[in-house]
């Protein structure tokens, strides 16, 4: 054995031993804003090459991890027959991946219009010792974080009179004080709040064709909102009465391309007809900053993070009757007051993106991690990883300095990005 490889085994045990806490979890879809941004810094700790602590299996799904108080959650599906199998909710050990519990129960395999991928597409939200899970047949379920036990649970079809949308529920809930906030796609109601605590009904909402998005916070002139997306339109919505206080039309069809940064919401659509722009909230009151309708930025599999004036993400033009793109799709950085392309890097395929102190930590669909500055002045890669095998259409979560990554198969990796 070089000594290289007896290195980065002593690396591995140490940091499996001693846990040591950089900063806070990773809670729900996109992070514990909602935002693509981690809370973490240590830039400059970043190891040359990431350890590989762990790996698990959890079932099909493009349900991306989330990570809090020492577990990681995830949720994947084992096929049946007749176009049906089992839905699981996983708890892993942080330290070591090994299954602490599971919830299962009976849901279809697959709901889409057109590409077939198996398994949920919602991310779990977690809130102190509650988990909030959320099937594409509609399955909601409130448990225990610590033991998995069943708080209450929902079926948005039976209960409250939802239509699985096209590509099932997808839609990751989010805890506002009291409140649990998802789409419904009911005749009349788009979304719905619940009570976090019972599963009982509070408000319902109206003015979306539900797709694939999750609503997001954001406080505006000491007025706290929701921001939901719908493919027609986006609506800031007040979080406690459910009533809508703006409502702006999209450039098309959107999916979950709404970024939201303060006051402004960045919205990209995912299919025909393509387009893409800028609102800024004022006033109460939604105002177009810029709008491109031709072939800036199109949202399909990619999310995207705003940071100092900037927008990266990953613009899926051209890949809308795909089933899958490795080369086609190019990471871009646009001016978020303007518009303006300040560059771009070709050849990524569709990819997801979180940002660490200034850094973008890039996921793409062949399992590779790439790692480049975040800057307006030019494309500056600073590393590239393959860590998993398998397409992936996953966002990565970090937590404690630790990067946590699965593919569309279920295959769960854990690796320390960041050296204490």
């Amino acid at each position: 054995m070089n000594a290289r490889c007896v290195a980065l085994l002593l690396v591995a045990s140490t940091l499996v031993l001693n846990h040591v806490s950089l900063s806070g979890d990773w809670n729900q879809w996109l992070g514990p804003n909602r935002d693509a941004i981690s809370t973490e810094r240590g830039a400059q700790r970043l190891l040359s090459n990431p350890v590989r602590l762990w790996t698990n299996a959890v079932g099909a799904g493009v349900s991306s991890l989330v990570v809090s108080r020492g577990k990681v959650f995830a949720m994947g599906h084992t096929k049946g027959r007749d176009k049906r199998g089992t839905d699981t909710v996983f708890c892993l050990a942080f330290d070591t991946g090994k299954i602490l519990w599971r919830h299962s129960y009976d849901c279809r395999t697959c709901v889409s219009q057109d590409v077939q991928f198996d398994g949920p597409r919602s991310t779990p939200t977690v809130d102190g010792d509650r988990l909030y899970t959320l099937s594409l047949e509609g399955h909601l379920f409130c448990l225990e974080s610590a033991s998995g036990d069943v708080v209450w649970s929902r079926q948005l079809v039976h209960d409250f009179g939802g239509r699985i949308p096209i590509y099932g529920y997808c839609c990751s809930p989010l805890v506002y004080r009291n409140l649990l906030l998802l789409e419904l796609n009911a005749p009349g109601v788009s979304h719905v709040a619940l009570d976090k605590n019972t599963g009982e009904l509070v408000w319902e909402g109206d003015g979306l064709n539900v797709t694939c998005a999750s609503p997001v916070l954001t406080r505006i002139d000491d007025q706290d909102y929701a921001v939901f997306l719908g493919s027609d339109a986006v609506l800031g919505v007040d979080p406690l009465t459910g009533r809508t206080l703006w409502r702006h039309g999209t450039w098309g069809h959107a999916w979950m391309g709404h970024v939201v940064h303060s006051n402004l919401v960045f919205v990209a659509n995912a299919s025909l007809p393509r387009g893409c722009g800028l609102i800024r909230i004022e006033s109460g009151k939604p105002r177009v900053v810029w709008e491109d309708k031709g072939k800036k930025f199109q949202t399909l599999h990619s999310n995207a993070v705003i940071h100092e004036g900037c927008i990266y993400g990953v613009d899926n033009t051209g890949t809308d009757l795909q089933s899958n793109d490795n080369n086609r799709s190019r990471l871009k950085c646009i001016g978020l007051e303007t518009g303006e392309e300040k560059w771009v890097q070709d050849r990524f395929g569709w990819s997801n993106l979180i940002l660490f102190d200034g850094k973008l930590l890039i996921f793409r669909q062949v399992g590779e991690l790439v790692i480049a500055d975040a800057t307006p002045s030019g494309y500056q890669e600073t590393a590239r990883h393959a860590l998993l095998d398998g397409r992936s259409w996953t966002v990565p979560a970090l937590a404690d300095g630790r990067l946590f990554l699965r593919n569309n198969a279920g295959a769960v990796a854990c690796y320390q990005l960041i050296a204490p």
